[in-house]
């Protein structure tokens, strides 16, 4: 039998983790190209964890887990766009993953 899903709190966990790169980046201050592909390939690897997530579980190629998941996405889409005026959204919006 396959868990639930986690719940409204999953989307939190990934966006305070993102929030703690995102603050790495601004102490250092990484040079933005830097800072892009680090995002570019943390929503990478958001990605693929959750179409192998939907490939390798039937039972959740159901709607109500699609619509949970875009939820997710969605709000962690909305944290990247508030950050830093979009700048970071910009760039990723580029490379095609928003």
């Amino acid at each position: 039998m396959y868990r639930k899903f986690r719940g409204p709190g999953r989307e939190t966990r990934i966006i305070k983790a993102c929030e703690a790169v995102l603050s790495m980046v601004r102490e250092f201050r990484w040079p933005l190209p830097v800072a892009s592909q680090l995002f570019d390939r943390m929503m990478y690897h958001i990605s693929c964890t959750v179409f192998n997530e939907f490939m390798s579980n039937p039972q959740v190629c159901v709607v109500t887990y699609g619509f949970q998941t875009k939820l997710v996405l969605s709000a962690i889409e909305a944290w990247l766009f508030a950050c830093d005026s979009g700048e970071y959204y910009e760039a990723l919006h580029t490379c095609g993953y928003v």
